[in-house]
């Protein structure tokens, strides 16, 4: 089975659903230690003030020597409905807001205390709103990155390369902002519905014209 091996990320960029749709399964690494400032618990919408960033905030400890599985959403502050809030002033006016709010919200409003899982309910929306058939598990125990498998495709904290070039579509702000590109997967889904992963595979075909123009130009 071709399997990628990747960090949980909530409501991930656009960059890690083009692997997604490669892959017939996709393995989470559920005991590396967590890491601070990255997509495990941050996430990027384009509002009406331009790009903004949301995190989940978790609970005090040592977060940076703890298994990602065991890392603990905070609820001090009613972050998750701050979140909606912010997800509802970006995308309302989207066209497939309606069509997708209501199930993401009911995520959120759950409350869920680990952030491992909270991870996987919205990364199993997406696939749902996608229509990805993907194959979903986590790792039982941690894979060092010299030990991963031939038949496991290692890409945690891969970084997008500078010379990519992703398709654009129209945003619900391209009235104040150009295109841009890489934001969570919620933008590519809010506005563009049952044709995003159109957009995900003309993404990955322009990328590959890129490559195959780069190497006639060498030989």
């Amino acid at each position: 089975m071709n399997q990628i091996l990747q960090e949980t990320q909530i409501l991930a960029p656009i960059y890690s659903y083009l692997h997604y749709t490669d892959h017939q399964a996709i393995l989470i690494d559920a005991y590396e230690h967590y890491k601070k400032k990255t997509f495990r618990n941050r996430y990027q919408l384009l509002t009406t003030n331009g790009v903004v960033t949301l995190s989940v905030p978790l609970k005090k400890g040592k977060n940076s020597q703890t298994p990602v599985k065991d890392v603990l959403i905070a609820y001090d502050e009613p972050w998750h409905l701050q979140h909606l809030h912010a997800i509802r002033s970006a995308y309302g006016k989207s066209a497939y807001f309606e069509y997708y709010y209501s199930s993401l919200e009911r995520i959120f409003m759950a409350q869920e205390t680990h952030l491992l899982q909270f991870n996987l309910s919205l990364l199993k929306w997406a696939f749902k709103c996608l229509k990805l058939d993907c194959d979903l598990s986590l790792t039982t125990a941690y894979i060092n990155p010299k030990e991963v498998v031939d038949t496991i495709t290692d890409i945690r904290d891969q970084k997008v390369p500078v010379s990519y070039r992703f398709q654009s579509y129209p945003q619900v702000w391209s009235d104040r902002f150009d295109f841009i590109a890489n934001l969570s997967i919620l933008d590519l889904i809010f506005c563009m519905g049952h044709e995003a992963t159109h957009i995900l595979n003309q993404t990955k075909s322009l990328n590959n014209k890129l490559i195959n123009h780069y190497d006639s130009c060498q030989s």
